[in-house]
């Protein structure tokens, strides 16, 4: 997994598979991405997706390792499929 900081709080990840995940810290001032009104107060960073152009929100967690440990989790199932 690539972890890459792009600005405070925001985050590219690229997994095992070449995906390309951004994790942001919803409590940036001004965010990136379109970050859901109906989180939780504990689920802070917020892990987007790109689809069709667009960044889709995915998942919430805790912390920033809480996140990446989801990703490295959806790239670990995706080598069940294969």
């Amino acid at each position: 997994m690539l972890l890459r900081k792009i600005s405070k709080g925001l985050y590219e990840v690229i997994d095992d598979h070449n995906n390309n995940y951004r994790v942001e810290d919803s409590h940036r001032p001004e965010p990136e991405y379109n970050i859901p009104d109906s989180l939780e107060s504990e689920e802070r960073w917020c892990i987007f997706e790109q689809e069709k152009g667009e960044w889709v929100f995915l998942d919430a967690n805790e912390t920033l390792k809480d996140s990446l440990g989801v990703i490295e989790t959806w790239a670990a199932a995706s080598e069940l499929g294969t």
